[in-house]
């Protein structure tokens, strides 16, 4: 089996990420929408109803915020009881990682106090592709914290993710939902993205296995 090439659309495969599976997992669901898609055309989604939190700020991080991405993600797989690496462990890769060209991260701010904090965090990927000039981008992540769940900050590191990733002239954007999760597969199809090609009724899946690591000789 092959994934299929971006198709003649332009489409944007976004593809939605819970903490990674414990135990059993669901089958995860890929998505797809069109990430040049004008918002005033026809064709255009409603935002979230809470899309008024004027004292969120979305920017890209960069290398002196890797202690932030790393609490955030670590907040977001102990929330779900998931086995994690330490916050630590995250940061010192994301030090690495936020250096690259071919890792984005987004942290939204909450401006409300005197001292902005950070609520929230995508982290995307990005890799070279035959089917044209631009990369594939890849959803890895995207997290709010609980307290400021459907107020529009998850929109708007969507958003940002999606503009950030056009500048890239990115063909695609990728992201994988537990089948099971239905409100982050309504949040996405909200904004436009869905699991099936044009023209088609069988769904997308995403398909993962665990490598054996390489036996030392």
């Amino acid at each position: 089996w092959r994934s299929p090439p971006p198709s003649r659309e332009t489409r944007q495969l976004s593809r939605t990420r819970t903490p990674p599976p414990r135990g059993s997992s669901t089958a995860i669901a890929a998505y797809v929408g069109s990430p040049m898609r004008n918002e005033n055309d026809g064709d255009s989604v409603p935002m979230d109803p809470h899309e008024d939190a004027q004292h969120i700020h979305v920017r890209v991080a960069g290398a002196a915020d890797a202690s932030c991405a790393g609490r955030l993600l670590f907040d977001f797989n102990t929330e779900f009881d998931t086995p994690t690496p330490s916050a630590q462990d995250f940061t010192s890769r994301f030090q690495t990682m936020l250096e690259r060209q071919d890792v984005l991260v987004l942290v939204a701010e909450d401006s409300s106090t005197d001292a902005p904090r950070a609520v929230g965090l995508a982290y995307l990927t990005l890799r070279p592709t035959p089917y044209g000039d631009g990369p594939i981008a890849e959803l890895e992540e995207l997290y709010v914290q609980p307290e400021l769940r459907n107020h529009g900050v998850g929109s708007r590191l969507l958003l940002e993710a999606l503009e950030q990733v056009r500048q890239r002239c990115a063909l695609e954007m990728r992201i994988g939902v537990d089948e099971a999760d239905r409100e982050a597969r309504r949040f996405y199809e909200r904004h436009g993205f869905r699991n099936t090609e044009p023209g088609e009724t069988s769904r997308m899946l995403c398909y993962v296995s665990d490598p054996r690591p390489l036996r030392r000789t």
